[in-house]
């Protein structure tokens, strides 16, 4: 499991590498030394996310992995609102609301 994730990671970095390259030329290089730290800090917590997913795959009821993932959908909704500022709208109010239901049915409850 852990080396499918690394290797999906490391092909998926590398074409963003390549798509850094033609859209933005050496530029988005310099703009990404400024921030790459954070850049690291967020990677490493995809991979970790993203593998602790694919474990969870292999170990449970596919239903109810799929239900706990798709809470990261209205956790990041409400992250967004606290640290953020970010507005919410009456259309991701919306799909928030369908997605809670998704979890619902999912789940069975």
């Amino acid at each position: 499991m852990a080396t499918f994730s690394a290797w999906l990671f490391i092909l998926d970095g590398i074409g963003m590498i390549a798509f850094m390259m033609f859209y933005r030329g050496r530029s988005a290089f310099v703009d990404a030394t400024a921030t790459g730290g954070k850049g690291i800090m967020a990677g490493t917590a995809a991979f970790a996310c993203f593998w602790i997913a694919i474990w969870a795959l292999a170990h449970a009821p596919i239903a109810l992995v799929a239900a706990l993932r798709e809470t990261s959908v209205l956790f990041s909704l409400l992250l967004a609102r606290v640290f953020l500022s970010e507005k919410i709208t009456g259309k991701r109010a919306l799909f928030a609301c369908v997605t809670f239901s998704g979890i619902v049915v999912l789940r069975g409850i």
